[in-house]
């Protein structure tokens, strides 16, 4: 919560009291102007994002860290809720019942009897034992 009311501060200092929490910043930590550039306007690119979550998925020494995105954590939850019987589209912002949430989402994921998660947890659990 501390860094949130930090980023809250330094946003208020520079004249942002709306709009997008994640702002583009120029390495002098002005806000960028990206109106001209891109149709996002002032909001962080997926690019940005991406290196991000690879970056804390590299210091926490995540095997293959350059291959997780953003967009594989939201998929890996919309996977893990089916997988217990939950209906994704109630957590995720996405319409009841859609139709793309089942044929890009969970469709595409691996069996479960493949899902190396549930090897891992099934290995824990073994050395537990």
């Amino acid at each position: 919560m501390a860094a949130v009311r930090d980023w809250l501060t330094v946003l208020h200092r520079l004249g942002v009291s709306e709009g997008a929490f994640f702002r583009a910043l120029t390495s002098r930590g002005t806000l960028q102007n990206r109106s001209v550039a891109t149709e996002r306007g002032n909001y962080v690119t997926g690019d940005a994002i991406n290196d991000w979550v690879r970056g804390r998925a590299h210091r926490a020494g995540a095997k293959n860290w350059q291959q997780i995105t953003a967009h594989g954590l939201r998929r890996g939850g919309a996977q893990a809720i089916a997988a217990v019987g939950g209906d994704p589209t109630k957590q995720g912002r996405w319409k009841p019942g859609s139709a793309v949430v089942k044929r890009e989402y969970l469709d595409r994921a691996q069996s479960r009897a493949e899902n190396p998660w549930l090897r891992v947890q099934a290995k824990r659990r073994e050395e537990r034992a």
